[in-house]
């Protein structure tokens, strides 16, 4: 079984390592900057590496195929539409360069995705959390189901 490893993280947005986007806070939803406790590149390969191992791929080094990630962008906001409840959106667009070991040839993967996730009425800040793990689900499902990285992954 090919193992692989995600050797590297590169956080290529124009915002701080820690920003994540805004949330709308108290009763006027004033937009407040959202931070990780960690730099996004080290939650992007953790949460990346937890998903991937759930897809039944193995995280290990040395590694057969080596990964670098590169992020372009990674943002999570807020929307409300009149009455409707408030939703948390994340929107991430990623570059992952797959290299396999040895003479094998190299490829680039390019994703972007969105994921929205419903809050409340009154609120959405609480799923802020579950928006960016959403997303980054989406992430690893379109690089895992492409047909040059899985024939990578066999190989």
């Amino acid at each position: 079984r090919v193992k692989q490893c995600i050797t590297r993280v590169e956080d290529k947005r124009k915002v701080p390592e820690y920003w994540v986007g805004t949330a709308g806070t108290g009763m006027r939803n004033k937009p407040t900057p959202v931070e990780l406790e960690r730099p996004v590149a080290a939650v992007v390969k953790s949460q990346m590496e937890t998903e991937m191992e759930a897809r039944g791929l193995k995280i290990r080094t040395p590694a057969d195929v080596n990964l670098t990630v590169k992020v372009q962008e990674l943002e999570v906001s807020e929307t409300r539409s009149g009455l409707a409840p408030e939703s948390s959106i994340c929107n991430a667009t990623m570059e992952v360069d797959i290299q396999p070991k040895g003479d094998k040839q190299k490829f680039i993967w390019k994703g972007t995705v969105s994921f929205q996730n419903r809050g409340t009425l009154i609120d959405t800040t609480n799923a802020t959390a579950s928006t960016l793990a959403g997303c980054l689900n989406l992430i690893v499902e379109k690089l895992v189901t492409n047909n040059e990285f899985k024939e990578t992954m066999t190989r």
